[in-house]
């Protein structure tokens, strides 16, 4: 009787899957409809108010003691507002959040008022400053960043830039109506000194004002004096509470220091992708961008189906649609339009065919911010974007949003970086994600009317010199998380090196940090990396805890400064897409690249098969054959060599 198998095949390492055709099609993968326009949550009109006093804002804050406080946790839930940064010119770290309700003493003070903490200490001890408050203007989503004025090294002398969006009340069914604009020098003082700011009213725009929302995303300032802060673009934002009807791209805001304040210009770019039967572009109602440290070298990054990608390729599916500029953002063009990511094997070999009958070997990169995205400029110029890969499901047209995940051997998804070449791209493998980010009726957090989700907030952070890049995100560990829902969340980083070409193994940097441990929720990671030393390397990072313990989203939260995230420089010793870290927790879905083509045949097979594959290397290879209840019925060793090996598996005294 033939015999349906599952193989696991290793180079010193294991393999998900056989593969049909160069692609795999493992019976148990994931469908699932991806998330790509998402909604705008809204705020109860009653707000629960925080009992933290203003004093507690300026504490002698140790390892991972709480440095800032909000009403609730809406403030937090985009990782691309990156509100934590560093400055390395002045060793200072500063955080954007909105302040919670009774710090006393901010004139015109609401449950918008936006407040920056800092420490030029490495956290031993710090201090606050209100930069944004209104009495007619609610400010929400704040992003933000360090501005340093040419030849200070006094960080009392830095600016507090913050953006984001605003409503004009707390009246039930409010409107977005636009974004805001605000700096403050550090040195003034922290709660009777605002500076004005600038608010951007879609409603009633000013000459010369063009109408954005959420100017939320990447916020970074360049050697040239400019922040660099993203917003987007939609035909309706401010006909409804839940805003991005209709998103169409991105408004770069381009802020100069000028005099004490920022003179703010835009500049606009708009993806052309396939639209539904609705009008709706097919891509998701978000961007990321990235610069280089000089801010000569500029990306935003697009993730969609190419309005010229052509039905039946590889193409046709979620993927980077990327724009570049070489002169400080004067012009910009489009990078490697429809650019075939299957001809780079390390993505090749983790896709599944389409569910289509028509054509069962096209295989299409799922390549999309569905467990967060976040991109860098390394220091020779070439973007690193990272976050996942899965693969399209399906071919049909009226449903390109749906993505197939592995789910099998603890495999949610790839997590990848991404990096642009002379030619084109080219990829790593980073990690793996062991669970997907919960759904609104599996997370931890809860509220009134609505639950908050998240993902696993992929973030990159690179040296200021672009020779070292920190991979960081969250996932649980899925002995003790059911349903391989990641509901008990630790922060995972990696590092490479881009001039020794060479990684770091993945460490879990929560674990067993007290209070902390397996609670890591909606943390942030500073874009910039700290170097305490010539040989180390720091990665600031924030999590969020709710007050009481509740993780009632609706009511206050604290933010937590982690203090000791660090790599040093001899822990940059494995090669990418390589054998890995074993010793270290690395799994073997992430090595699958070790291997250049793998095949089985005949399949199904009866007495023998036979395995076709082709090493990038001489290896052992451990050919093992599971049961349907995955117990090992057969194994065997081959030494395998560089090039084509075929592996004859007897599988005669087999049961079927």
């Amino acid at each position: 009787m033939k015999k349906q198998l599952f193989l696991g095949l290793t180079a010193c390492v294991s393999l998900a899957s056989i593969a049909q055709n160069t692609h795999r099609t493992v019976a148990n993968a994931k469908c699932v409809k991806e998330v790509t326009f998402k909604s705008i949550p809204t705020e109860p009109s009653v707000f629960n108010i925080s009992s933290t006093s203003s004093a507690a804002n300026k504490i002698a804050a140790g390892p991972y003691k709480r440095i800032a406080g909000s009403s609730n946790v809406f403030g937090v839930l985009v990782p691309a507002s990156r509100c934590l940064q560093y400055n390395a010119a002045l060793n200072t770290v500063g955080l954007v959040y909105r302040q919670g309700s009774t710090w006393t003493g901010i004139p015109n003070q609401n449950s918008g008022t936006i407040s920056y903490v800092w420490s030029a200490n490495n956290g031993t001890t710090w201090d606050s400053t209100v930069v944004l408050a209104s009495t007619t203007k609610l400010q929400r989503y704040p992003c933000g960043t360090i501005y340093n004025p040419s030849g200070n090294t006094n960080p009392a002398n830095a600016y507090a830039v913050a953006s984001g969006a605003w409503l004009p009340d707390l009246l039930v069914g409010a409107k977005w109506q636009g974004v805001f604009f605000g700096s403050k020098q550090l040195l003034a003082p922290g709660s009777t000194s605002v500076t004005p700011a600038l608010y951007i009213d879609n409603l009633a725009l000013l000459a010369g004002q063009t109408k954005q929302d959420f100017s939320r995303y990447d916020p970074q300032t360049t050697a040239d004096g400019v922040v660099h802060i993203s917003g987007d673009i939609s035909e309706n934002a401010n006909g409804a509470t839940s805003a991005l009807t209709k998103w169409r791209g991105t408004m770069l805001n381009k802020g100069v220091f000028n005099a004490g304040s920022f003179t703010w210009t835009v500049d606009s770019l708009k993806p052309s992708f396939k639209k539904d039967l609705a009008g709706e572009a097919l891509g998701y109602s978000s961007s990321n961008s990235a610069w280089n440290e000089a801010g000569t070298i500029g990306y935003v990054i697009f993730y969609g189906i190419d309005a010229n990608a052509v039905a039946g390729t590889s193409q046709n599916s979620y993927q980077p649609f990327v724009y570049k500029t070489i002169n400080s953002g004067v012009s910009w063009s489009r990078f490697a339009p429809l650019f075939n990511f299957t001809t780079i094997p390390v993505i090749n070999n983790r896709l599944f065919v389409v569910n289509n009958n028509n054509n069962s070997t096209l295989a299409k990169p799922f390549i999309a911010p569905f467990e967060g995205a976040s991109a860098t400029v390394d220091a020779t110029g070439n973007l690193h974007l990272f976050c996942g890969l899965k693969s399209a499901s399906t071919e049909n047209v009226d449903s390109l949003d749906y993505s197939y995940s592995p789910n099998y051997n603890k495999v949610w998804a790839y997590l990848m970086d991404f990096k642009t070449t002379a030619t084109g791209w080219d990829a790593m493998v980073v990690d793996s994600l062991n669970n997907s980010g919960p759904t609104d009726t599996q997370t931890n957090w809860k509220g009134t009317g609505q639950n908050f989700n998240y993902n696993a907030r992929c973030q990159i952070s690179r040296t200021t010199d672009g020779n070292n890049l920190i991979y960081s995100w969250a996932d649980s560990d899925s002995n003790f998380v059911t349903s391989h829902i990641s509901t008990l969340p630790d922060i995972y980083m990696k590092g490479y090196d881009v001039t020794k070409n060479k990684m770091t193994c993945k460490n879990n940097m929560t674990a067993g940090k007290i209070g902390i441990n397996s609670l890591a929720y909606f943390f942030y990671t500073s874009p910039i990396i700290a170097k305490p030393t010539a040989t180390t390397f720091q990665i600031p990072t924030s999590i969020v805890k709710s007050n009481g313990g509740t993780n009632n989203g609706d009511n206050p939260i604290s933010q937590y400064y982690i203090h000791d995230n660090m790599f040093s420089a001899s822990e940059f010793t494995v090669t990418p897409n390589g054998l890995g870290c074993n010793s270290t927790g690395i799994g073997f879905n992430e090595l699958y690249s070790s291997i250049s083509s793998l095949n089985f045949y005949p399949s199904p097979a009866s007495t023998n098969g036979i395995i076709d594959v082709v090493l990038h290397d001489n290896a052992k290879m451990e050919v093992v054959i599971l049961n349907s209840v995955g117990q090992t019925v057969y194994s065997s060793s081959v030494a395998g060599v560089a090039g084509g090996n075929k592996v004859n598996v007897d599988l005669s005294n087999l049961n079927s």
